[in-house]
């Protein structure tokens, strides 16, 4: 049932709020109910916001995210729909603190790029840079590697943002 579905969203956003409080120095996560609805005849969608537990705090600092369940109530897709303000995008000269174990997870996002850029894959590279990006928005190496990697595209402008974002880091 539909209600049946919100709490099993709330339950796996609980469980899943470490990332959430690495990634935006969060003591605690708080998860409230936005929108719930029936899609077809086939699934419930959820979607909650999150954000940090205070008072006044403005929409702009919360995020959203969106669950899809089928009716035996088997998670089908989660998808963030929304970054708090200022959150979503890192390319932009945000500051987030890195932890050491987020700079080895973006390290070996970059190492799968290469990997990827040697067996003249971009398109997978430039995917592996952009989670190690997401992961640690101040590793000035991915931007520096999706530089090269968009230079190889021919996409030369956007070879030269990751360049001067790099060394702008």
């Amino acid at each position: 049932s539909m209600p049946q579905a919100v709490v099993r969203a709330r339950r796996l956003a609980r469980e899943n709020d470490e990332r959430y409080k690495e990634r935006f120095g969060w003591g605690e996560v708080v998860w409230t109910e936005l929108s719930s609805e029936t899609i077809g005849e086939d699934y419930y969608r959820v979607v909650l916001q999150f954000s940090r537990p205070q008072r006044g705090i403005l929409e702009a600092q919360t995020g959203e995210e969106e669950f899809l369940f089928d009716l035996t109530g088997i998670l089908q897709d989660r998808q963030i729909l929304v970054w708090p303000e200022g959150l979503q995008m890192p390319e932009e000269g945000q500051s987030l603190r890195t932890s050491d174990g987020q700079r080895g997870l973006a390290e070996a996002k970059v190492e799968e790029a290469q990997e990827h850029s040697s067996r003249a894959d971009y398109r997978g590279a430039i995917e592996r840079l952009n989670e190690a990006i997401q992961i640690d928005p101040n590793y000035a190496v991915a931007y520096n590697n999706r530089g090269d990697t968009y230079y190889n595209l021919g996409r030369y402008q956007r070879s030269i943002e990751d360049f001067d974002k790099a060394i702008q880091l």
